[in-house]
């Protein structure tokens, strides 16, 4: 299983005429100055094949690196392969994808065809007559190719958005409502960047950040806003979510915040919080309290004690934070990290 590497891909044409164009002008280069024979017949012969040659040889080449260098979507880890799920049409991918090839080798066997018909000529006329004929059959096949191309362009730019994600990194996920501070707590404790802004559904992709311990790195992945809705009624937005849940989480890091400032009650937050810890029960999960500079102590026992009463068997620590003042974060942290190692070494 392979990581999703786009650094070689070739995208295909925003028209198939773009790459006919190129090909024919190629094409006119081949003269006569080219071909040395006494016979003109046997010279337009050979000018003709070597223009066929050259045509072929161009469009051939500029679709093969089309598909080629685009990924192949069985090889990949099945985190990108269901991130490229929720991303793209993976029917019409593979669909234009193997058309794209078919039509590389309709082109070679026209060109061996008209070829062998120039052969047998007996007139310039016939020559030029075959000649034409292989540019319109060829013209044909891209014109019919031309949707495929336009389509497989889409995905493939909708592919290079994709983030660069390693699967075999450690890797942390920070899972939790909206606007709890999940992009702020990854911002705070990482390389990341992200965007931040006060309003749900802020967080539009998957954002990723490394820390670096030592010689050993480790992915953080800020995850879009979850709702408590069955997986199968989720949008793709929170699709990604889950499949980085799924696939990447060596520990979670879910965020609650008490003070309810985010726009959610704690009641609609739990219920978030029980989803996602009956889905991946496999995996250790840091709840975290964060605002506790702006939430009373009163709403932060509340929630203390529910989390208490659901006894959610997952759920290894909860700990207040403040993202804000820089409360309780790195401290955080450094406890994700620990159960990443100790939970490597029980899976040994």
């Amino acid at each position: 299983m392979k990581k999703l590497d786009l650094s070689g891909m070739v995208l295909a044409p925003e028209a198939y005429t773009e790459i006919l164009k190129a090909a024919i002008n190629r094409g006119r280069r081949v003269s006569f100055k080219s071909v040395k024979n006494r016979d003109m017949l046997f010279r337009y012969k050979l000018v003709a094949k070597k223009r066929i040659d050259t045509v072929t040889s161009y469009i051939t080449r500029r679709l093969k690196r089309i598909y080629i260098t685009t990924p192949f979507i069985n090889d990949l880890h099945p985190f990108y392969k269901e991130l490229i799920k929720v991303t793209i049409c993976l029917d019409e991918f593979k669909i234009s994808l193997a058309l794209i090839k078919r039509s590389v080798e309709i082109i070679l066997k026209i060109s061996e065809e008209q070829k062998n018909k120039i052969n047998k000529a007996q007139s310039v006329e016939e020559i030029r007559r075959y000649e034409k004929q292989f540019i319109a059959r060829t013209s044909s096949v891209l014109k019919k190719l031309d949707k495929y191309l336009k389509s497989l362009r889409k995905y493939q730019i909708a592919l290079s958005k994709l983030p660069d994600i390693d699967p075999y990194i450690d890797t942390i996920v920070v899972a939790g409502p909206p606007n709890v501070g999940k992009s702020s707590f990854i911002r705070y404790v990482s390389r990341a960047k992200p965007e931040v802004r006060e309003y749900p559904f802020t967080t539009k992709n998957l954002v990723l950040g490394h820390i670096e311990k030592g010689d050993k790195k480790i992915q953080i992945i800020d995850t879009p806003g979850l709702l408590d809705r069955p997986i199968s009624k989720r949008n793709r937005i929170e699709l990604r979510a889950i499949f980085a849940l799924k696939y990447l989480a060596r520990v979670i890091v879910f965020i609650l915040d008490p003070s309810e400032t985010c726009g959610y009650p704690i009641t609609y937050q739990i219920n978030v919080l029980k989803e996602i810890s009956a889905s991946f029960k496999e995996v250790p999960m840091i709840v975290v309290l964060n605002k506790i500079d702006v939430a009373d102590e009163e709403k932060i026992s509340y929630v203390k004690n529910l989390l208490e009463k659901l006894r959610l068997g997952n759920v290894i620590e909860v700990n207040e934070i403040s993202v804000k003042e820089g409360i309780n974060v790195h401290e955080t942290l450094e406890k994700a990290i620990r159960m990443i190692g100790a939970r490597l070494m029980l899976t040994r």
